[in-house]
């Protein structure tokens, strides 16, 4: 009888947490993708893309990635790798790295399941609450929804739909992370609209600036 309980058991684990299927459901123009262990080769509509893919697009050019619950379209000199796409219980877990370049993300909201889905860059990491945004690393505009917006230095701000914030640096970081860690000063500034939220009205969270000293 014991021998019949841990292979029932091992297959009802197995179903709580799957790995989700990403797909490119539009390109156009140049667009390329390196499945892990692989060489360069131009992506094709429909392509399944693995954990681990690193996917590329040229001048004029942009690809759509359906993952299930949530789209990305990487805009023209784009990189990106798919770190993660994970469906558990209740939740989906996805983190893309942007290595360069900008995406528009759109995550889908759907009754009873969470989302943890986060974009990260050298300098900045992006995660959001069921929402459509644009971002490329320095500069995010929420179109609706919930960004959480942080820089590298742990420095974070809620971005909401309407808003857009940024993030700048007062000089230039090497590309060593001991130099990024030097960098003398970070501002996060957000903004609803077009202009800047002024930190003295009524709601200063959500506007005004924060700046931040690494020693």
């Amino acid at each position: 009888m014991k021998k019949m309980i841990v292979p029932v058991f091992l297959l009802i684990a197995a179903g709580l947490v799957a790995q989700e299927q990403a797909v490119i459901k539009e390109i156009s123009g140049k667009v390329e993708i390196k499945q892990p262990g692989k060489d360069w080769v131009p992506a094709e509509k429909n392509q399944e893309v693995s954990k681990g893919a690193m996917l590329s697009t040229g001048f004029n050019s942009f690809a759509v990635l359906d993952l299930g619950t949530s789209k990305i379209q990487m805009k023209p000199l784009s990189r990106m790798t798919l770190d993660e796409l994970m469906k558990s219980e209740g939740a989906v877990k996805t983190a893309v790295n942007l290595r360069v370049g900008r995406v528009r993300v759109q995550v889908d909201k759907s009754e009873g399941l969470k989302h943890d889905f986060t974009v990260k860059t050298p300098v900045s990491t992006a995660a959001v609450r069921g929402t459509e945004f644009d971002f490329d690393g320095l500069r995010l505009k929420v179109l609706s929804g919930l960004v959480a917006f942080s820089n590298a230095s742990g420095q974070m701000r809620f971005v909401a739909g309407g808003e857009s914030s940024s993030i700048s640096g007062t000089s230039a970081p090497a590309s060593t992370e001991a130099a990024f860690l030097a960098t003398t000063s970070t501002t996060i500034t957000t903004t609803v609209g077009d202009s800047p939220k002024s930190a003295n009205q009524s709601n200063p969270s959500l506007g005004g600036s924060i700046k931040v000293t690494v020693q």
